[in-house]
């Protein structure tokens, strides 16, 4: 059957995240939460052929990557508290790239954003750093972060929570062509304004 058939291909498209030969969980769970947001499956396995305490994404029958799981616990740590552009990223989290994410639960995706964020601190994304929120019609939700870069990685700049200040800036953000989240229509919906 046809459906079936395209719901076994993406299936076997699925990346696992298997570890190996692991002995203490306590150093997997970190691993686990930050990967959380993608759609894979967590397995755990013993393979001699497998140092100890690795970790790999594998899918379908092919392994992508594997690497140590202490290396990638340590990149997580250093991310969370604001100090991953000093750390290399693991191999494993480029091949996560483009997988699917299920969830409800806004800490992951939370934490997604915070990945994304993370990419654009790493690489450089401009002169300015700004985050707006204009409370979606809720009267005293509204803030405002803006800051711009002296010198390499430093900043200077204020965040306010005056809404007049906040709707002056994402005017300025509208007229870049931005596009915003809105609660009109329905969940998740995107408009021009």
């Amino acid at each position: 059957m046809v459906f079936a058939d395209v719901l076994d291909r993406v299936d076997r498209r699925r990346r696992r995240l298997v570890f190996y030969n692991v002995e203490d969980h306590e150093r997997t769970e970190p691993i686990i939460d930050y990967v959380g947001v993608h759609d894979v499956i967590i397995e755990y396995a013993t393979d001699e052929r497998v140092p100890p305490s690795s970790v790999a994404v594998r899918r379908g029958n092919e392994t992508l990557v594997v690497d140590d799981i202490e290396s990638v616990a340590t990149y997580i740590t250093a991310w969370e508290a604001g100090l991953a552009s000093d750390h290399e990223q693991p191999a494993l989290f480029a091949t996560l790239d483009e997988t699917v994410f299920g969830s409800s639960n806004k800490r992951q995706l939370v934490l997604a954003s915070r990945v994304i964020e993370t990419r654009a601190v790493t690489i450089g994304h401009g002169d300015y750093w700004w985050v707006i929120f204009d409370g979606t019609d809720h009267a005293g939700h509204h803030a405002a972060l803006i800051a711009k870069e002296d010198s390499l990685g430093e900043y200077t700049g204020f965040w306010i929570y005056r809404q007049s200040v906040v709707d002056e800036l994402r005017g300025v953000v509208d007229s870049l062509g931005a596009r915003r989240v809105t609660p009109r229509g329905r969940p998740g919906s995107q408009s021009d304004t």
